[in-house]
């Protein structure tokens, strides 16, 4: 059985942390599938398989079959990109009782690592119980990371990949001393198998260029398969196997990570980005979507487990006790990439492909537990179910001067992904798909601030005003149409509501109609269902203001450019120089007259410097303007 703890995005989560510690150094539906295979339900009644998995920061159970979802360390559900304390990597015993994971805390300042490190939890859930701790010893410079983890085969002992790194105030130069290391699993009984250490001068990295990332033991437990990331460049991993007993160490397969042994241990599945699919490059460092390899035991005969080459990310490998199927990570079924990593399960011949987890936030890094029966309810989109979003967003909305506006948990089959929020204003993402891609509707963001945050005149002056109608209440400003989004600007009730998608999905541009179905199904943030109208739009007053100055000065010259100039458009403020553009004038004239169309209506004066403006009525009847 695999128990590997050190999964692919455990894998991303350390390139990306050891980037920022070392600097530049690191630098479709199941109809499609075999209708035979979707109804096979297994003669023997057996007891479902536990699958353990990360979800949010926190570390989840569920069965094979879908059902039986449980969270074994309750806290809210983050976000992927959020920080702060999470739960990853699960790891499994081989009797099925205990889970190991790893706590960490990418916040911001100061971190009190020695409550993080490695943990175990019994299976059915309980009090975490803390293994090993890392450790910041300021006097002496150094931090300790926990990396990769795995069970040995029989239970008996626990490996690990641990990281000690040395920091000098100028940040160069510096150490960083890697240790496989093995214990009981309660920590105790520490050996060291590995030492390797890297130091830098001068941002060049010499001593060991290869370092230990993750660890997998082969099931007879004579040696350990070693992810190791380079030091000195951009290349790939790479995948050793080390001799338990010798201590020595032979590459096995090039750019490939995250192993998985077969239960005999003729077989390794592993991920790669060799195929270079939907490969993305930025100064000089790539990244692709992952593909899942099948390989023999001694590296030789790579083949790919899904036939052929994939379009979207496949990674995180598990192969069950029993053989039978193997866990992966993929965003197959949606519409983004890391906001729709679900949990799936495939045979070993690539067939029988089929979801077990589905919601927001994604669910990734799984780990079989006793596996009586691996067998989902079918192939393709397994439970089947319409995903259930359980994102938490942070109290700290609740004391927004302005009550923002957003969708609810989901909006239509589009899953709450993500948010962000500061001081005046909130952003809600719907990044994720409960369903196959080819059934979404193009994701949506909805951000909401008070109008005197301007949005709108940003969207002037970049010419992208397409005119504007009256919805529910309030007023749908038409902006941008092109690449890289569609845009809409809804003023209601003093806010500012700014609506995105991008500006195609599927092949097809999206359409308006889709952001005037969002704005009927807004409500203010912890309301239940939408209100039946809003209160009339608020406009900022510097907005109204050039309105009006730009269309009486048009009427008198006729020179868009001398109109555009003389309403101050183009004027340099905030140490920023804004060249003439015809396009923007063109939509600042044609905003400028739909509003007249209006009659009068509410603005806001703004106080500059402060957050807190007070309303006014301004009586901008601007048909009397330009008789």
């Amino acid at each position: 059985m695999s128990t590997s703890g050190g999964r692919d995005n455990h894998h991303n989560r350390w390139s990306a942390s050891l980037t920022a510690l070392f600097a530049a150094a690191l630098l479709l539906p199941a109809f499609l599938l075999a209708a035979d295979r979707a109804a096979a339900i297994p003669p023997e009644q057996l007891p479902a398989a536990t699958i353990v998995f990360e979800n949010g920061g926190r570390i989840v159970s569920i069965k094979a079959d879908g059902t039986g979802r449980k969270v074994l360390t309750p806290r809210r559900a983050k976000t992927m990109i959020e920080t702060g304390i999470r739960d990853s990597d699960p790891a499994v015993s081989p009797d099925g009782q205990t889970v190991l994971f790893s706590r960490d805390d990418d916040s911001s300042g100061s971190v009190d690592r020695s409550k993080l490190g490695l943990f175990s939890i019994d299976v059915d859930g309980g009090t975490p119980t803390q293994i090993r701790a890392t450790e910041e010893i300021e006097t002496l410079q150094l931090t300790t990371y926990t990396g990769g983890f795995a069970w040995a085969p029989d239970g008996s002992r626990i490996y690990e990949v641990e990281y000690i790194v040395k920091l000098v105030p100028a940040g160069w130069p510096y150490a960083v001393r890697t240790r496989i290391i093995s214990m009981l699993p309660d920590g105790s009984d520490l050996k060291v198998i590995e030492v390797g250490k890297t130091t830098f001068k001068n941002e060049k990295p010499s001593g060991d260029l290869w370092i230990a990332s993750e660890v997998e033991p082969s099931p007879d437990g004579s040696e350990l398969l070693v992810t190791r990331i380079p030091m000195n460049g951009h290349a790939q991993p790479r995948i050793d196997a080390l001799d338990l007993s010798t201590r020595k160490s032979k590459v096995i397969e090039k750019s490939a990570f995250d192993p998985s042994f077969s239960p005999d241990g003729q077989r390794i599945v592993f991920s790669t980005t060799r195929d270079k699919v939907n490969e993305s490059c930025y100064e000089g460092s790539c990244s692709s979507s992952q593909q899942l390899y099948l390989m023999d035991a001694d590296g030789s005969n790579p083949r790919l487990l899904l036939g052929k080459v994939q379009p979207w990310n496949f990674a995180e490998p598990d192969w069950s006790g029993d053989g039978s199927r193997i866990l992966l990570t993929s965003n197959k079924a949606s519409v983004t990439t890391i906001f729709g990593d679900e949990i799936w399960s495939v045979e070993p011949d690539g067939s029988c492909l089929s979801r077990i987890t589905n919601g927001s936030p994604a669910s990734e890094s799984g780990s079989w537990g006793l596996t009586p029966d691996t067998s989902p309810t079918g192939c393709g989109l397994g439970m089947g179910s319409r995903g259930v979003a359980e994102v938490e967003p942070p109290a700290k909305i609740a004391d927004l001067e302005v009550t923002p506006l957003w969708l609810g948990r989901n909006f239509g089959l589009l899953l709450f992904s993500d948010y962000f929020v500061d001081r005046s204003n909130a952003s809600f993402t719907y990044w994720d798909c409960s369903w196959f891609r080819n059934r979404c509707p193009a994701t949506i963001a909805i951000g909401s601030a008070h109008a005197c945050e301007r949005n709108l005149e940003g969207e002037l002056g970049n010419g992208a005003y397409q005119g504007m109608v009256r919805r529910k209440g309030g007023l749908a400003v038409m902006t941008g149409s092109v690449r890289p989004s569609l845009s809409t600007i809804f003023l209601a009730d003093g806010r500012e509501v700014w609506i995105t998608s991008p500006w195609r999905h599927d092949g097809k541009a999206t359409s308006r109609a889709w952001h005037m179905k969002a704005i009927d199904h807004l409500r203010p943030y912890g309301a239940s269902k939408p209100p039946a109208s809003f209160e009339a739009p608020v406009f900022a007053w510097h907005t109204v203001h050039t309105a009006r100055v730009m269309v009486r000065s048009f009427r008198r010259t006729q020179s868009l450019k001398k109109a555009a100039v003389r309403a101050g458009i183009f004027r340099a403020g905030m140490g920023i120089s804004f060249s003439y553009s015809r396009r923007a004038a063109q939509a600042w004239l044609r905003f400028s007259r739909d509003l007249a169309r209006l009659g009068p209506v509410k603005s806001v004066e703004c106080r500059r410097w402060a957050n807190k403006p007070g309303t006014i009525d301004v009586r901008s009847d601007f048909r009397e303007l330009i008789r």
